[in-house]
């Protein structure tokens, strides 16, 4: 039940009730309906009274510095003309209806959160004039039937050292309007700071407008989701949108940049940062109708599952590439690529070209600037490999193989060969089939063969096709290692092989680098007295080189290192 006699106290009507709530005034019975029809408007807005801070420096919730003595509560008005208020960092302030600050000895000091939320006949979430300043170190959460932040007026100022979250506008997320020339509004996201326009339950009709020399200064993250395809973003007469390096722009869904006004030649679109169409997980094209400089951008665009892609279509006399610019362009799992399928990323009058291009490692790409950008998959492969490696663990061997992405990959047969020419599989370890995941893989071989082993993977597709890695030379400690010595190492010059196996028979010698190229093969016939064999290394190139010597039933192995 409500207590009619304090809410009337509070907005000033006679006393009508008594503290029971029964009526005990006299008025006559029109006048009692007359009283009551203005009394029920009352209450429908209970509430939203406006409590004024008193201009000097303090905190929200110290009640001595509001009218009335009261904190503002849940759907009241905060209206702060001077002096500075803070929001302490263990605060949260109920929903306002609308806070409004004015005047250029005005500030408000957000550590803790802010909340403002629509009510009835709410235009405004925040509304700033005439220089009045907002730091924000914590949270403003903005739910507004029409406009979410408004900054008019000379001077006025918005720094985001924390979250703005503007969602469940149906106009506009930030509206910024110049009113006059000794001072423009200027509103700074720094640098890792979110300002998130939107929301996917919402649509507004526009995500950032910014009138008359005022500036949008991006060093951090600025995200506009659901907003009307027109004007994710619209700037007119002087305005300034400046994305500098460092910052993203995550624009979600279709929609368009427009640069208009009387002035449209001197509006500003910087570009230094990052765009990204359609936002991380959905498809979009963001339209520029205007050229623009994207020679320090990068454009990062993703490739969906049902194979459409992110674009952006640039207006006026086209997009000036070059410069640090970079693409990036990534495909959802989910996505086979098949060979000559084509994208579409980026179409202007006059392109350049993207100083570098990351394209997905799924397949090869033939890229196409003319009359606009164009990525044609040529052949895809089956398996990405990024790393091949072997490790000595006692007397095994460890194999280990990183892939970035694979394609109906069924697994790696583990193949080893002693001379690098014959191959033996010695093992199979499955593959992931298709992903675009870093996936690692392991295989041990439990019984290398002492001196040198060559190591290959050979990957198998589904459907039985194949192809094989690089080779990798491992040289496992020879248990005969009396059989063979190599000195001196390092040397330059000449090296020395002693071996007893050169007495007996015909032997085999081959000397390897680490790669796994022979360097030299010679057939050494068997002679009592040589137990010596002596290289020239002149002419080899720096590095560890592999003796292999073998009469056809026994094998040693040794290495040595040339230096210059």
């Amino acid at each position: 039940m409500y207590k009619f006699n304090t809410i009337s106290k509070r907005r000033g009507f006679p006393s009508l009730f008594n503290q029971s709530g029964i009526l005990t005034s006299s008025l006559s019975f029109p006048k009692f309906f007359l009283f009551l029809f203005f009394f029920t408007a009352s209450v429908s807005s209970f509430g939203r009274a406006t409590i004024t801070w008193d201009g000097s420096t303090g905190n929200w919730n110290d009640a001595s510095k509001w009218s009335g003595g009261v904190v503002p509560g849940q759907g009241d008005v905060a209206s702060i003309q001077g002096g500075t208020c803070t929001i302490q960092l263990s605060t949260s302030t109920p929903n306002l209806k609308k806070v409004s600050i004015k005047n250029s000895n005005t500030k408000l000091i957000v550590n803790g959160t802010l909340n403002t939320f629509e009510f009835g006949s709410v235009t405004i979430g925040i509304k700033m004039e005439s220089g009045a300043l907002i730091e924000n170190n914590g949270t403003i959460n903005i739910s507004s039937e029409k406009d979410g932040l408004h900054m008019i007026g000379e001077n006025t100022s918005f720094t985001n050292n924390g979250l703005l979250d503007i969602k469940d506008t149906n106009k506009r997320g930030i509206y910024m309007l110049s009113g006059g020339e000794s001072g423009s509004p200027v509103f700074t996201n720094n640098a890792g700071k979110t300002v998130k326009i939107g929301s996917l339950a919402a649509v507004a009709n526009e995500g950032i407008r910014i009138r008359n020399d005022a500036i949008f200064n991006n060093f951090g993250i600025v995200q506009i989701i659901n907003v009307g395809i027109n004007n994710k973003l619209k700037l007119e007469n002087y305005a300034k949108f400046n994305n500098e390096s460092g910052s993203i722009l995550e624009v979600f869904g279709d929609g368009k940049i427009k640069l208009t006004g009387i002035n449209v030649d001197n509006v500003t679109f910087k570009c230094e940062g990052t765009i990204e169409p359609g936002g991380i997980g959905t498809i979009g094209t963001l339209t520029i109708d205007s050229d623009v400089d994207f020679s320090k951008v990068t454009v990062n665009a993703e490739i969906a599952a049902s194979g459409s892609v992110d674009q952006i279509i640039v207006g006026g006399s086209g997009a000036t590439l070059g410069g640090t610019s970079v693409l990036n362009v990534i495909t959802t799992n989910s996505y086979q690529i098949m060979a000559g399928d084509e994208f579409s990323i980026l179409t202007a009058t006059n392109l350049g070209t993207f100083a570098t291009e990351n394209l997905s490692g799924c397949c090869a790409w033939a890229v196409e600037y003319v009359p606009a950008l164009k990525i044609t998959a040529l052949t895809a492969l089956p398996v990405e490999l990024i790393s091949f490696r072997g490790n000595l663990q006692d007397e095994n061997t460890l194999l280990s193989w990183e892939t970035a992405s694979e394609l109906n990959n069924s697994g790696f047969e583990i193949e080893r060969s002693l001379k690098g020419e014959k191959w033996e599989m010695i093992g199979f370890v499955s593959g992931n089939l298709t992903t675009n995941n870093i996936n690692s893989y392991h295989f041990r071989d439990m019984s290398p063969a002492s001196g040198i082993n060559y190591y290959r993977l050979k990957q198998i597709d589904l459907n039985g096709a194949f192809e094989y890695s690089n080779t990798i030379v491992l040289e496992v400690e020879n248990k005969n290692q009396h059989e063979i010595l190599v000195y001196p190492s390092p040397a330059s010059e000449q090296i020395n092989i002693h071996s007893s196996i050169f007495t007996a028979q015909k032997t085999n010698l081959k000397i390897v680098n680490s790669v796994g190229q022979i360097i030299l093969e010679e057939l050494i016939p068997a002679n009592e007295d040589r137990i010596i064999k002596t290289i020239d290394i002149s002419k080899y190139e720096k590095g560890i080189y592999f003796v292999i010597v073998s009469n056809g039933r026994k094998y040693f192995s040794s290495n040595f290192i040339v230096v210059h």
